[in-house]
């Protein structure tokens, strides 16, 4: 009985998900590899130097100096070789609305603070320098904002439940010999291999089921650290709160109040604020601290975030170590390490590290980028499986058959 339900769950919860799994599976092949395909769509986009040769307010200021319709709400150095600024637009004082700037972010040259390009990032009518943005946005929302990122996040809940549902199925029921020795192992081993003299019908069954076993593991990982990436303020706080201490910056700055909409500080003194912050941080908990990665403004929280690279990353190519800063003030709220601090916090920067690909170098990358494949043929084989049985389940049902002949 039980198995007839969990086939049934399997069967009509994989089917609701496949589309939507083959479409984030390829997409994420992709991004496995963004940086290096970004600079190959978007090599205007890019600088001769990686090496920063301004501070944080400097390069606010050449943004600035650009437009002066503008007002800065971030500076990233996150991607090697420029310096991605992000902007909104100040009011019009004549029409108290705000300017039409036609762009949200400004990309700097790390050498020397020139403007190497402007883009509205994911709009693929642009050019193709958003062509690796656009896959971004369709990889995580469907390209639908944040109606999109729960719909993919309530995608990747029901994938990791039925990633438990499909091993248990693959378990034989549990018989014994007359001599009383367990056939259970010989018998699962069959589900690990694929019979390549099978007909069609079973070889994509085999290569389904197969699949899923040996790469069981993973596929939880990267469909878990999907709901961190999209309901990490739901689902995946509450379900990680209730076995690991995890202490998230939302979490706790959940409760202030929204500040306005453009930054309200200068940047010379958020930097400086948010400098002494993160030394204080440093200091506090024994940090080496590398180089800086972010500072931007987040007005629903009214604070101002500092990404530094620090020993506690994971990767210099994702880096977390976070201070928070009160946007008024410039008094310290809040920080987070990725690691070492809590249990949470460290198991939920390693899914979010793995799940990019940005650990371990090009070796790992081409394995995220074939899981991708991997993950829309099991998508793709459960499909088949079930469109081979249909007719098999009708014939099984001749009464509801004969009710659909009247």
């Amino acid at each position: 009985m039980w198995r007839d339900l969990l086939r049934w769950a399997h069967r009509y919860v994989g089917l609701a998900v496949a589309l939507f799994l083959v479409l984030a599976a390829l997409t994420g092949s992709l991004l496995a590899f963004m940086p290096e395909l970004e600079r190959l769509s978007a090599p205007h986009l890019y600088g001769g130097s990686t090496e920063l040769q301004a501070s944080v307010a400097e390069y606010a200021a050449a943004a600035e100096r650009y437009d002066e319709r503008l007002s800065v709400t971030g500076v990233s150095f996150a991607q090697a070789g420029r310096v991605v600024v992000s902007v909104a637009p100040k009011l019009n004082p004549q029409s108290a609305k705000a300017y039409e700037l036609g762009f949200r972010q400004i990309i700097l040259d790390p050498s020397n603070t020139s403007v190497l390009g402007v883009r509205n990032p994911g709009v693929l009518a642009e050019g193709w320098h958003n062509l690796m943005p656009f896959i971004y946005e369709l990889h995580y929302s469907l390209l639908l904002g944040d109606t999109g990122w729960w719909f993919m996040g309530i995608v990747a809940f029901l994938w990791t439940l039925d990633s438990f549902t499909g091993l248990l199925l693959t378990l034989p029921r549990q018989r014994k010999e007359p001599s009383g020795d367990s056939r259970f192992w010989k018998v699962w081993g069959k589900a690990w291999t694929i019979k390549t003299s099978a007909s069609r019908a079973r070889l994509n069954f085999d290569l389904h089921r197969a699949l899923s076993l040996w790469l069981w593991f993973v596929l939880l990982v990267f469909a878990w650290s999907s709901v961190y990436m999209n309901l990490w303020g739901s689902a995946y706080l509450h379900i990680t709160r209730q076995v690991l201490e995890f202490n998230p910056p939302w979490y706790h700055l959940a409760g202030r109040e929204r500040g306005p909409r453009l930054a309200p500080m200068s940047w010379e003194d958020a930097q400086a604020s948010a400098e002494a912050a993160i030394e204080e941080l440093a200091v506090r908990e024994s940090l080496t601290l590398i180089r800086p990665n972010a500072l931007d403004y987040t007005p629903g929280y009214n604070a101002y975030r500092f990404r530094v690279q620090t020993d506690r990353d994971l990767s210099a190519q994702h880096v977390r170590t976070e201070v928070y800063i009160d946007a008024s003030t410039g008094e310290p709220i809040f920080s987070y390490l990725p690691t070492g601090q809590y249990a949470g916090n460290t198991v939920s920067s390693w899914l979010h590290t793995l799940h990019r690909a940005r650990i371990w170098g090009p070796a790992y990358q081409i394995f995220v980028a074939l899981l991708g494949i991997a993950i829309a043929v099991i998508s793709l084989s459960g499909v088949a499986i079930w469109w081979q049985k249909r007719p098999t389940r009708r014939a099984s049902n001749p009464k509801k058959m004969s009710l659909r002949s009247k």
